[in-house]
């Protein structure tokens, strides 16, 4: 058999199972014995296997188990072709790639909700209905973006340690971006602001990196200190611009035709 982990895994976790497995129901069964390193070695990586099996809401089948070992005693080749064993072996990672980053994940959910739910408490705390919570520093007058612009501003990313993960401000230089290129919690802030709006954000990590990226853990609230410095009006497009152009000179000959 070939040595991969996910088969190793399969094969250590099934000395134990598959004996319980072949129990009647109302048979007792005795305690194994753990005296031999043998023992202890084969109950230490079956109980491991099994556990890490289980974790990711995988279940043995027994009597597959049970066959790979008969097989592997007796040395048969593996009933797997070699491209199989490395198709489960990463299928295998994968599951266990999703389940470390769901775990992550629902830790720092629950870090990040109960933080929003006493933040909202706060004396100039305002929540919008998607559960953004912000609060005004200071307030412009200028223009308000749309889903179409894009604008200039200055930021300042935090986590709730207070761990910086990216920031214009210490960069020294703001930064240009469309409004609905940025994450689902800065497109629908920033149409709430002004131009020379200046507001400390808090965002759940549902709008945010529900994922993680580079610097911030899956599940991560975050918080940051934007300045809204510019609006750049989107362009017409080509064929509307036309139009007007069109519409233009049809009024301005109009008019001299009526002179």
């Amino acid at each position: 058999m070939k040595n991969t982990t996910l088969v190793a895994a399969m094969m250590s976790a099934s000395l134990m199972l598959v004996g319980c497995n072949q129990e009647p129901a109302a048979v007792k069964k005795e305690p194994v014995k753990l005296d031999t390193m043998e023992q202890k070695i084969s109950y230490l990586f079956a109980y491991g296997s099994a556990t890490q099996i289980q974790d990711l809401g995988v279940k043995f089948d027994l009597a597959v188990v049970e066959q790979a070992i008969e097989d592997a005693n007796s040395g048969k080749e593996s009933r797997l072709s070699e491209e199989e064993q490395q198709a489960v072996s990463r299928a295998f990672q994968t599951m266990q790639r999703e389940a470390s980053v769901k775990g992550v994940r629902d830790k720092n959910a629950k870090i990040g909700e109960e933080f929003l739910k006493e933040n909202a408490k706060k004396e100039g705390i305002l929540v919008t209905d998607s559960g953004i919570q912000y609060e005004i520093l200071k307030s412009g007058e200028g223009a308000t973006p749309t889903l179409q612009d894009s604008v200039l501003a200055h930021y300042h990313g935090t986590l709730l340690d207070g761990k910086v993960f990216d920031s214009s401000v210490d960069r020294g230089e703001p930064a240009e971006f469309p409004v609905s290129g940025v994450i689902k919690g800065w497109t629908e802030i920033l149409q709430k602001m002004k131009e020379g709006d200046k507001w400390k954000v808090y965002i759940p990590y549902t709008l945010a990196y529900p994922d993680g990226v580079r610097g911030i853990e899956p599940g991560s609230t975050l918080i940051f200190d934007i300045e809204l410095i510019e609006v750049k009006k989107a362009e017409a497009p080509k064929e509307e611009a036309a139009k007007e152009e069109m519409k233009k000179a049809v009024e301005e000959k109009a008019e001299e035709m009526a002179k």
